[in-house]
């Protein structure tokens, strides 16, 4: 059955459960240092949202990831790169210097018509 894409940020944020995850099978990521971002693309333009559902307007990004010819809602960080840590402060100074950025995407929320977040 097809289901429209999310709205906006509601797709990513964390519910509240009892249960805690615990799996030997797993690693955990270091924490990335930059602005949480869902991107969403159903047909048109990729529009990039921030958790308070504004447009981040990062032009770069949103080109990257219109690359991808589906349809789609992915949750991810935009992170500026200094060597390879990542840099708030970087991130930051985009309005006065040339800041290069990097999405890491770590969650496919839609794809093509189907919401992937109930499986």
């Amino acid at each position: 059955m097809s289901s429209p894409p999310p709205k906006g940020s509601d797709a990513m944020k964390a519910v509240l459960t009892d249960e805690r995850f615990d799996d030997p099978e797993w690693i955990y990521e270091r924490k990335l240092d930059g602005i949480r971002t869902i991107a969403i693309r159903d047909g048109g333009k990729v529009k990039l949202l921030s958790r308070n559902d504004l447009d981040l307007g990062f032009a770069e990004v949103a080109k990257a990831v219109e690359k991808q010819k589906r349809r789609f809602a992915v949750d991810g960080e935009v992170v500026a790169l200094v060597g390879d840590q990542t840099s708030f402060e970087a991130l930051a100074r985009r309005g006065h210097d040339t800041v290069p950025l990097t999405y890491y995407v770590f969650d496919i929320l839609w794809l093509d018509g189907e919401d992937l977040r109930t499986k």
